[in-house]
Formats: structure tokens, C-alpha cells, sequence
């Protein structure tokens, strides 16, 4: 086996299974990260959700401090003023097998720096997609917003037509409102005694938690490394086979086929000796000829 395995093109396929196995690996690790991470998001969720809001400032001490995950989806209270202008609409954002939009409102808060705040959803109807809804003004004047801490979803380098977002990303939010963008956005939980949602907003609540636990992932990591050993094992399997089938015919001896065993030809032989010949059968034109 060792013999055959040292032919330059069983070294060949070892090394490329060894390479598919690293990579497999490799692969299997990402996926049991990304199953880590989900369980990280899922703890904060169940530990800041439902905890009593505190004040913005305590969780981002600066516009620039961000979310981490000791902090995503905690609740906090802010006071600020919405900005007069547009508010800017998230695209593809379908809910319920409806197409539509997140409502983002910038609020300007007494430091001067902007928070991001998603007011909720509201449907592009059946209209063309330049068509844009009609979106119910925000309260004018001081106000003051409850809701849930995110960071800033991944900039998909796509320019926003006017008034629109691709993703709620705060550096490409800050491109199109200017001024100070603060590293993290609000999901409404409620506006003064208003909740988000409630028909006087003209918006649908935005979205809940996503509480992906990442099981699919466990699933995903066992599969890549059962695929890496496969590859190994098909290799070794094929030279085995190969390995057999040499030390086979050489201990057959000449006049013995590749894969045959000693004395198969006399028993083959033997066989075609003691059949007894097969009757000729005769067809009907054949006896009226005779």
C-alpha cells in the first residue's frame, strides 16, 4: 500500500485532498464563528430587550463610541429634535410578501450630533418603483424617543438615489444629511406616549430581533470537516484498490488474467466440459426443405 501510495500521481491526489481538507477546515471554523457570534447576539438580546431604558448617553458616551455586543438591542431614552427635511427611505425592505421601505428620520440631539432613528415601515404600494410613498410627518418640535440600540448595518456601496438609503449605514447616512452621525441607529419603541406602530404614525412597527441562534451553522461546520476526511478517504480507498489489484495479478502468475484467481480457467474449463450441448432448434421452412 505504502508502494503505491509513494507513485508520483497517488502523491499528486494526496496533496490535493490534503489542500481540500485545509480548506474544508478552514471553512468549518468560519461557520462555527458565525455560530458564536449568533450566540453572543441572541445573550445580548435576551439580556438588554426587556431592561429598563436608560439614558442615550450612558450606553454611547460619544457620537463615535458604536454598539458592541454587550450593548446591541439595549433600550434607551433620548431627547431631541426631528430634522424638518425628508426623511430617508431604506430600500427593498419587503414585509409580508409586500415591497417597501424603513422609514429613517434623522434626530438632532442637544450636543449637535445626529441619531439615525427607524420610525418603522411603510409600503411602496403598487406604483412604479420611482414612485415614492407619501411618508406621514414625524412629531415637529422636542421629543422624546425610547427604543433599541443597533449598530450600523454594512454599507453595500450602491449610491442612494436622493432621500433614500440602500442599508442603514451611518457613514453613508452622514454623506446625505452632513453634520455629526452617531455610530449606532434607534428602532422606535416609543415617542413620548406614542408607540411605534400605533395607526396615528401612518407606519408599521419596524421589525423585532432577529434571534437567529445559529444551529444551521453547527450543521455547516460538521459538514465542511466530514467533507475534508471524505476526500482523504476516497483517495486512500482508490490507491487501496489499485494496491490489490497488482499484488493480485502478480501472485496469479502468467496466463491468469488481472483480477482472476489460480485455477479459474481449469474450473471454467471443467464446466464447459460436462454442460451438454444445446439442441438445435429447427424452423418451419427448414422441414419443408428436407
Amino acid at each position: 500500500m505504502i508502494q503505491t501510495l509513494r507513485k508520483p500521481r497517488w502523491l499528486k491526489a494526496l496533496a490535493a485532498a490534503f489542500a481540500f481538507m485545509l480548506a474544508c477546515v478552514w471553512l468549518g471554523q468560519w461557520q462555527l464563528g458565525r455560530y458564536e457570534h449568533k450566540q453572543a447576539t441572541v445573550r445580548a438580546i435576551d439580556r438588554n430587550y426587556a431592561a429598563e431604558p436608560v439614558p442615550l448617553r450612558t450606553i454611547l458616551p460619544t457620537p463615535t463610541s458604536g454598539v458592541t455586543e454587550a450593548t446591541l438591542w439595549r433600550s434607551v431614552t433620548t431627547t431631541g429634535t426631528y430634522d424638518g427635511a425628508s426623511p430617508l427611505l431604506v430600500r427593498n425592505r419587503p414585509r409580508d410578501g409586500d415591497r417597501g421601505y424603513e422609514v429613517v428620520w434623522p434626530l438632532r440631539l442637544p450636543d449637535g450630533s445626529t441619531l439615525l432613528v427607524d420610525r418603522g415601515w411603510i409600503s411602496a404600494g403598487s406604483g412604479a418603483a420611482a414612485d415614492l410613498p407619501t411618508v406621514p410627518p414625524a412629531p415637529k418640535g422636542e421629543v422624546t424617543v425610547t427604543g433599541w440600540l443597533r449598530w450600523g448595518e454594512q454599507d453595500l456601496d450602491r449610491p442612494p438615489a436622493k432621500g433614500q438609503l440602500a442599508s442603514i449605514n451611518y457613514t453613508v447616512a452622514q454623506r446625505e444629511i452632513g453634520g455629526t452621525v452617531n455610530h449606532a441607529y434607534l428602532v422606535l419603541g416609543s415617542e413620548g406616549s406614542v408607540k411605534a406602530g400605533d395607526p396615528s404614525t401612518g407606519l408599521a412597527a419596524p421589525g423585532g430581533p432577529d434571534r437567529d441562534e445559529g444551529w444551521n451553522n453547527v450543521s455547516y461546520f460538521g459538514q465542511w470537516w466530514l467533507f475534508g476526511l471524505v476526500a482523504i478517504a476516497m483517495v486512500l480507498y482508490a490507491a487501496r484498490r489499485e494496491h490489490l489489484e497488482e499484488t493480485g495479478s502478480a501472485a496469479a502468475g502468467p496466463g491468469v488474467a488481472a483480477g482472476g484467481t489460480p485455477g479459474a480457467s481449469a474450473r471454467r474449463g471443467r464446466a464447459t466440459a460436462t454442460r451438454p450441448p444445446r439442441p438445435k432448434k429447427v424452423r418451419i421452412w427448414d422441414e419443408e426443405d428436407e
